[in-house]
């Protein structure tokens, strides 16, 4: 097979060297499907601009794109924004699928509503990757429970969905979702060795306390924000960086001054997945509060740079923290018991050196060849088809 098909919502840009970029974890997967066909093309929105900081370019020259008008939203002028909408990502998806082998539909979004129908009356081999809550969760949209009921019980080829689920239907393949190479976990190594040894020289953790939670600012940003007054009503001092930008930020930093943290919280707003890396880096935890997750790339970035994650109890994260033996979960929005756990870590610090060497460890088994791997053993084995052998490597 030689062309496939990626339908999408991922937001795109062109920088000032017209390059196609987007976010930069997302383009790296992308890639990966790159080195199994001679070409892919992405049908998802083209947006005007500069690409936000968090965004990169392709690396792989046999990507491109196919533009979809950018439509939706949560009011009810982007739901309406919708119908003239649809008929043209139809015509396109329906473009799309008359040129390519395969496609790969990721969902739950809008545009993959008639992506998964238009692909149903074709010969084209498809897969799907459900990157929501596959369990499903309250409050969850009509058409989110419509796609991951549809994938389940109507999609002819295999979907990915994140984490292992019991009684699921032979086509649904627990996956993962990569944003760092086996050379990044390689390059780590000396960095977090030295973070283990520190550690271990302690008979308690030093104040302040390093936290960093990370995400668009729509993820409880204020529940992680009381854990740093609940230490320092205990006694403990720490320092939160609070990574991303987004509507609740004006709301937050009025927090910040309501409790009085002006200098134990800083707001950075949106920066580069570099910014990130480095900030996981000089952390002792990364504290999570989402009401709702799928699969969460912030507590695997943890593992990765030698952070401990303390996330609230939804979804994957007990699957990801391994039941407390790499991180320890909390109660949903109980800021008391987020502290708690950083509370009864900080007097373990050997304790803490081997939940992070338990997290690098796993980690390990998460990086984008692992991935590319298991992505082309499921193709193989629900399509019946062989890649070529150089289809290993980039």
């Amino acid at each position: 097979m030689k062309h496939l098909g990626i339908v999408s919502d991922a937001h795109h840009y062109r920088d000032v060297h017209g390059r196609l970029c987007t976010l930069t974890p997302l383009a790296r997967q992308f890639e990966q499907w790159a080195t199994l066909f001679d070409r892919v093309t992405v049908l998802a929105p083209l947006l005007a601009g500069s690409p936000p900081s968090a965004f990169g370019p392709y690396a792989s020259r046999n990507i491109d794109l196919q533009a979809v008008p950018l439509a939706g939203g949560n009011n009810l002028r982007g739901k309406l924004g919708l119908l003239p909408a649809l008929q043209k990502w139809w015509r396109e998806i329906r473009r799309l699928l008359g040129t390519v082998d395969a496609v790969h539909i990721r969902s739950p979004n809008n545009v993959g509503i008639p992506a998964l129908l238009a692909v149903a009356g074709t010969r084209v081999f498809r897969q799907a990757a459900f990157t929501g809550t596959w369990p499903g969760y309250e409050d969850e949209p009509m058409t989110y429970k419509w796609q991951r009921w549809y994938l389940a019980r109507r999609f002819a080829g295999p979907v990915a969905v994140y984490g292992q689920w019991p009684q699921q239907p032979s086509h649904i393949v627990p996956s993962f979702s990569p944003s760092f190479s086996e050379s990044e976990w390689e390059v780590e190594h000396d960095i977090v060795s030295r973070k283990v040894a520190r550690l271990r020289s302690f008979t308690t953790l030093l104040s302040p306390i390093s936290l960093v939670t990370i995400g668009s600012l729509n993820k409880n940003q204020d529940v992680v924000i009381r854990v740093v007054k609940e230490l320092a009503d205990r006694g403990v001092e720490a320092r939160l960086e609070v990574l991303g930008g987004g509507p609740q930020q004006e709301n937050l930093e009025n927090l910040v001054r309501l409790l009085g943290l002006e200098r134990q919280v800083r707001l950075h707003g949106r920066v580069s997945h570099v910014v990130v890396r480095d900030h996981l880096r000089s952390a002792d935890f990364a504290v999570q509060a989402p009401t709702v997750e799928g699969f969460g790339k912030v507590p695997i970035e943890a593992f990765l740079h030698g952070a401990i994650p303390i996330l609230s109890d939804v979804n994957l994260s007990r699957q990801l923290v391994g039941e407390g033996m790499r991180g320890r979960c909390f109660p949903l929005g109980d800021q008391s018991s987020a502290a708690t756990a950083v509370m009864d870590l900080r007097r373990c610090p050997g304790e803490m050196a081997h939940m992070v060497e338990l997290g690098r460890i796993y980690s390990r088994d998460l990086t984008l060849e692992r991935w590319r791997l298991h992505l082309k053993e499921m193709l193989e084995q629900h399509w019946k088809v062989r890649f070529c052998p150089n289809a290993e490597a980039l």
